[in-house]
């Protein structure tokens, strides 16, 4: 989205992935400091392309290293063609592109997907600090060339945890985190512009929830007409408590919900319809964890089923720790010990595989999610962005751990009743 305001705003801008840098990744070899020389012979020779073919659409790709091995040698040969183009009158030039860049006196780039394929390797970790060094080192040398770089949390923590020289660059961090009071605003907003209504930013981030949350009654039932914890719930609480800080989690649940509402000819979406669609919202969800990293563990998906209780009907009194998504610290390594004497796993990386180490993973991956009952009655919950240290290998912070609910219909499908009698209402914040 950045990006594209920069090019809505007519600011020069590139988009680069993985495979415009392929060059450099298959070369990296060698000690650390080769690799950043490589990646800011690479960085400097696509940027000098992309930009030229933007300017001149046949314009054919140049072999620039060693020849552009700064900065300001890039930036020259830019410049330096662009004003050769412009007086020779080529016919090929966009005269708005040159304008563009004439005008402007840098040069944004944005690097995206970088962990693709990641499995948190010593060389996957290395490929990303030395790229962040070689871009820290080409800002420092000019400011005409402005960079932003996409990274997941888990990848930046590695790679901040791995090389010291990363300190430089904390304070050029930006963390993309959502609260549910934004997330409720964002979706505010989406109902109030598809209505025709005028909103102004600033009085809706200022009203509380309940005044928010009056915008979702035009298009679904304001309570949740369910059983157990769920029983005549405010139904924007019922979708929070399904979410997991990601806008686009509420995307997929209200986008299956309002598909059912349509076919079970309802004019808003009512309870039924949001019920019919939790199957498959929360089989999807453990999808999209399965395929983002179980590059770093192969077997995954069979380890995220096995963490399903073992109990299969619904009883009174408190529930053993195999019988529950709620753990303690001591609960949650037994639960991860016993299903790693059936099911051994093994991180691509090599790193040693024990019930802590697999622990720490599932709440790197937002599965498990730490959860402590404070005394007002309300319950502090933290994802791993929100706190990364917090599930030591040796140390026990007081808190614990729960699978997070947008899981539970995926690792419960035949029992899916006792889910409302089991999973609290999210309160907000």
């Amino acid at each position: 989205m950045l990006y594209i305001e920069d090019v809505e705003a007519r600011r020069p801008a590139i988009w680069l992935q993985p495979g415009d840098l392929l060059t450099a990744f298959d070369q990296q070899k060698g000690s650390f400091n080769s690799w950043i020389e490589d990646w800011k012979g690479a960085l400097l020779s696509v940027i000098t392309n992309q930009v030229m073919q933007e300017v001149q659409p046949d314009f054919l790709r140049e072999t620039l290293s060693p020849a552009i091995n700064t900065a300001n040698a890039a930036l020259n040969f830019i410049k330096n063609k662009i004003d050769s183009l412009v007086t020779g009158g080529s016919t090929a030039i966009q005269q708005d592109v040159v304008a563009l860049y004439m005008k402007n006196n840098f040069i944004r780039i944005y690097i995206d997907d970088l962990d693709r394929g990641w499995e948190a390797k010593q060389d996957d970790i290395k490929k990303i600090a030395t790229l962040l060094n070689a871009i820290r080192d080409i800002c420092g040398s000019t400011n005409s060339l402005q960079f932003r770089v996409a990274l997941r949390t888990d990848v930046y923590y590695l790679v901040r945890t791995s090389d010291e020289s990363t300190d430089k660059i904390e304070d050029k961090v930006v963390w993309l985190s959502w609260s549910n009071h934004e997330i409720l605003i964002l979706f505010a907003k989406r109902i109030e512009t598809f209505l025709g209504n005028n909103v102004n930013d600033a009085e809706l981030y200022s009203k509380k929830q309940p005044e928010i949350v009056k915008s979702f009654s035009h298009v679904m039932e304001p309570r949740f007409s369910g059983q157990g914890k769920w029983s005549d719930a405010p139904t924007h609480r019922v979708l929070m408590s399904l979410q997991r800080k990601r806008p686009r989690d509420l995307v997929k649940l209200l986008g299956g919900a309002a598909k059912a509402a349509y076919q079970n000819d309802h004019e808003i979406i009512t309870t039924s319809d949001l019920r019919g669609t939790f199957s498959t919202y929360s089989a999807e969800r453990l999808q999209d964890i399965v395929n983002e990293f179980s590059s770093e563990i192969p077997q995954l998906k069979r380890l995220l089923l096995a963490m399903k209780p073992n109990v299969t009907k619904p009883h009174k009194g408190p529930r053993k720790a195999s019988e529950s998504y709620l753990f303690s610290q001591s609960d949650l390594d037994t639960k991860v010990s016993n299903i790693l004497s059936s099911n051994p796993v093994k991180f691509t990386n090599n790193s040693v595989v024990s019930a802590r180490s697999i622990g720490q993973f599932l709440y790197k991956i937002d599965f498990v999610i730490a959860r402590k009952d404070l005394e007002s009655g309300k319950v502090d919950r933290k994802f791993f962005d929100q706190s990364r240290f917090l599930f030591d290998q040796n140390l026990d912070f007081g808190y614990s751990w729960e699978i997070h609910p947008a899981y539970r219909w995926a690792l419960q499908p035949d029992n899916l009743d006792i889910l409302f009698d089991q999973i609290s209402i999210d309160e907000g914040d």
